[in-house]
């Protein structure tokens, strides 16, 4: 995510029993990045 999406500011949540690769994005960003993200799921 962070590779390809690389102008985007992710909020990586943590987790007291572990885990990872959850993150968090507010509804602003959403509207923000959602031509980025379509179109790389149009790719």
């Amino acid at each position: 995510m962070k590779q390809n999406f690389n102008t985007v500011d992710f909020h990586w949540l943590t987790f007291q029993k572990g885990g990872s690769g959850i993150f968090a994005l507010t509804a602003e960003q959403c509207r923000k990045y959602r031509d980025l993200f379509e179109k790389s799921v149009q790719a």
